[in-house]
C-alpha cells in the first residue's frame, strides 16, 4: 500500500498548479503569507464590534448557528460594508488554486465563522459531506466537487487548536483509519483548503482566547450543500447588494448563489 501524501505548504507565490497538486495528493493543502497580521486582526475586530456574542460562551444570540462539537458553532456571516471580507476570500491566490481543483467555474456555496470558546474539547472526527455515489464506491477517483476553506483569525497552534486531517482519506470510502493524523499550525495570515471528503477534525482551544475561523464552502456548479444546512433556519450565503455590484464582473460570478440584501 502507497503511504499517503504529507500535507503540503506553499507560499502566496507559489504556481496554483503545483498547490492543486499538493491538495489533490493529500486531500488538504496550506497557502501561507496571503495576508497581513494586521489585516486579520482588523477584521477579527469588525467580527467583535458586529458579532460580539461570537466572544462569550453562551448559546444566546447565536442566531442560524449550528453546534458541531463542545463549545464549538458555525455562525453564517452576512457580507456587507461593514464585514467586508471580498479581499480575504477573493484573494488571487485562493481563487487561483480553487480555479485548479474545482474548475473555472466554481462558485461560493456558504461563508460563515467557526467558533471553538476556550476549553472547547477535540470535535470528532468527520468529513464536510457525503459520498456522491457510495453505492458505487467511486469517490476514490473522482476529483473534488466541493472544498472547505479555511482562514484563522489568529494564529492556529497547539494552545488555541488547530485542525487535524488524515492525508489521503479523500480516496477511501472506508470509515475506517489506520494512520496517524498531521495537525499543522496555521498562522494568521495563512489559509488552508481541503476536499470535502477528506477525515478530520477540529483539535481542543487550550488557550483563554476564542478560536475564530473565517470559513467558505466553495464547489463546482452542479452540486450544492444540502447535507450540512437546514432550508429556512440556516443562512448560507448573503451578501449585501450595494457591495455585490461593486465586484468586478467575474467576481460577482461567484456570488451567483448569494442572497443580495
Amino acid at each position: 500500500m502507497v503511504a499517503p501524501a504529507s500535507i503540503e505548504r506553499f507560499s502566496s507565490v507559489a504556481t496554483a498548479e503545483r498547490a492543486a497538486s499538493g491538495f489533490r495528493k493529500a486531500g488538504v493543502a496550506i497557502l501561507d503569507d496571503l495576508w497581513t497580521a494586521e489585516r486579520i486582526a482588523s477584521f477579527r475586530a469588525c467580527l467583535a464590534t458586529s458579532l460580539p456574542h461570537l466572544f462569550v460562551r453562551k448559546d444566546e444570540g447565536l442566531g442560524g448557528a449550528q453546534h458541531v462539537g463542545d463549545d464549538r458553532y458555525v455562525v453564517p456571516l452576512a457580507v456587507t460594508a461593514a464585514m467586508d471580507c471580498s479581499d480575504l476570500i477573493l484573494h488571487p491566490a485562493v481563487v487561483a488554486m480553487a480555479t485548479e481543483v474545482l474548475g473555472p467555474d466554481w462558485v461560493f456555496d456558504a461563508i460563515g465563522v467557526i467558533v471553538s470558546w476556550p476549553g472547547a474539547s477535540d470535535q470528532h472526527i468527520h468529513r464536510d459531506g457525503p459520498s456522491l455515489f457510495a453505492e458505487a464506491a467511486i469517490d476514490a477517483i473522482l476529483p473534488a466537487y466541493a472544498a472547505t476553506v479555511s482562514i484563522p483569525l489568529q494564529n492556529n497552534d497547539a494552545m488555541a487548536g488547530t485542525t487535524a486531517f488524515w492525508p489521503g482519506s479523500q480516496r477511501s470510502a472506508s470509515s475506517m483509519i489506520a494512520s496517524e493524523p498531521e495537525a499543522p499550525d496555521l498562522p494568521a495570515g495563512s489559509c488552508a483548503m481541503w476536499n470535502f471528503r477528506i477525515r478530520h477534525r477540529g483539535l481542543g482551544n487550550r488557550g483563554q482566547q476564542p478560536r475564530l475561523l473565517l470559513y467558505l464552502t466553495i464547489c463546482r456548479r452542479f452540486w450544492t450543500d444540502a447535507f450540512n444546512f437546514e432550508p429556512g433556519r440556516n443562512a448560507k450565503l448573503t451578501i449585501d447588494a450595494d457591495l455585490l455590484a461593486a465586484l468586478p464582473e467575474d467576481q460577482r460570478a461567484r456570488f451567483l448563489r448569494a442572497e443580495a440584501r
